[in-house]
């Protein structure tokens, strides 16, 4: 990518290589590194449409949020139509995240953190995120979440974990999908 951008000017001229076929796309992020530990998941929500960057940064030590949380999984599930109802007062009718919480809602990927809000610039939680990723699994058709293994046995902060997010947070772990310390 560093060659394609700084030898070639961001052109990969056909008389030296060839027709690309459209095989060949490239991501340019003034903030994401080649050599960057994020850069290949950066690169693949970003080609994959899961995810969008800001101009022309990704801002990849952002906190996400609750929003983008919801946006990404609506975006993974193939933006489905939406037919329910606003339940959340603090959901704009057209702020860019409110067709994904409101699937995410109407799906039971998420719920709200009141009855009537949804919190979408609060930063998102381990336990959140854990919860957001079992729920989408189960709105996949995931059927076997049950894992005998406690994978939270030793965890220092395990105490701190909000009892509906232990069966999350242990599948997650025991999925690959967080790590501790």
């Amino acid at each position: 990518m560093d060659y394609i951008s700084a030898q070639l000017n961001g052109v990969i001229p056909a008389d030296l290589y060839g027709q690309s076929q459209n095989r060949i796309r490239t991501i340019s992020y003034s903030d994401v590194l080649a050599g960057d530990w994020f850069s290949l998941p950066v690169t693949y929500v970003t080609l994959n449409g899961l995810m969008q960057g800001t101009g022309d940064k990704f801002l990849p030590n952002t906190k996400l949020t609750r929003a983008m949380m919801a946006t990404t999984l609506y975006r993974l599930a193939g933006q489905p139509e939406v037919t329910a109802e606003n339940p959340f007062r603090d959901v704009a009718v057209d702020s860019w995240y409110t067709d994904a919480v409101l699937w995410a809602a109407e799906n039971g990927v998420t719920t709200g953190t009141t009855a009537d809000t949804f919190s979408p610039d609060a930063p998102l939680t381990r336990e959140q995120m854990a919860t957001f990723f079992y729920r989408f699994a189960q709105y996949e058709g995931e059927r076997d979440m049950v894992t005998d293994k406690d994978c939270l046995d030793g965890a220092a902060d395990r105490e701190q974990i909000s009892s509906y997010a232990e069966v999350p947070m242990n599948w997650a772990i025991f999925q690959g999908l967080l790590e501790g310390y």
